[in-house]
């Protein structure tokens, strides 16, 4: 009984330090104003890089209906790219005082190329930010790739995106993109700060590490809708497997069984 208490005591406080996911664009319920192309070579001009189209591949972790195109020519420019300015909705807080400094989409390609987010606003305030080359890991089906804004630290009104950034394909590309979104942020607090715990490597491709020595813990790994995914009672390892798990954004969760104190982090599955 007292595991079923502290199991359902961990959800609760998952789903309330959670705040709510923001979808700045999709092609079914939401979308920005339009794409402008950038460096994409004078025969496509600013608007010829992309179209919304049906889903060529309604499966696995995106069903939707609708999906951005972006077409990258062989005659563009390496840094080639597009954008979205943010009409609705307001602008997006990527500040560190929001908590919610993610962004993640939705990208499907035929040949394995790298991802990348850029944010800025277009009063120059504070500057733009272009985080790291995101590797796409797998070709032919959907994945969610995700970076932390944090470094950008502000107000964002313009999202920007890469495909294949610093090379030209020899052959036209298709990409897909959909679902572009903030998730929601979980700080890292209370059992994680007293118990000086540290979480590694972020993002995570087959283990998730802490150092968790002394009295086990209960370990909880939940999706961004509260939803269980791994759970170890009184556990003393030092790593969870998290290979098996979509790429996307994460919450873990530990529970210390003697006291019921507890704490939260989130963390990005590659």
């Amino acid at each position: 009984m007292k595991k079923i208490l502290l199991f359902a005591f961990a959800c609760m406080f998952t789903m309330a330090s959670v705040n709510a996911q923001r979808t700045l664009i999709n092609f079914d319920t939401e979308a920005q104003s339009f794409v402008e192309c950038f460096g994409n070579g004078t025969a496509q001009g600013a608007q010829g890089c992309h179209m919304v189209i049906a889903n060529p591949d309604a499966s696995g972790i995106n069903t939707s209906d609708s999906v951005g195109v972006f077409i990258e020519p062989n005659e563009g420019d390496t840094w080639m790219g597009m954008f979205f300015d943010v009409v609705n909705g307001g602008e997006v807080d990527f500040s560190v005082a929001g908590g919610n400094t993610m962004i993640c989409a939705d990208v499907w390609t035929s040949t394995d190329v790298p991802f990348t987010f850029k944010v800025e606003n277009t009063s120059g305030t504070p500057m733009p930010y272009e985080g790291p080359q995101v590797a796409i890991g797998s070709t032919g089906e959907w994945v969610t790739v995700c970076d932390d804004m944090a470094t950008f630290n502000g107000m964002a009104n313009r999202l920007v995106f890469f495909f294949n950034i610093g090379e030209t394909p020899t052959t036209e590309q298709t990409y897909y993109f959909d679902n572009v979104t903030q998730p929601g942020a979980v700080g890292v607090d209370g059992l994680i700060e007293e118990r000086g715990l540290t979480i590694f490597p972020n993002p995570a491709t087959h283990n998730l590490l802490f150092n968790a020595n002394g009295d086990p813990l209960h370990v909880v790994v939940s999706d961004m809708s509260g939803r269980e995914m791994i759970r170890h009672n009184d556990f003393y390892g030092n790593n969870v497997r998290v290979s098996d798990l979509t790429p996307g954004l994460y919450v873990i969760t530990f529970v210390e069984p003697s006291t019921g104190r507890m704490g939260s982090a989130k963390f990005v599955k590659k």
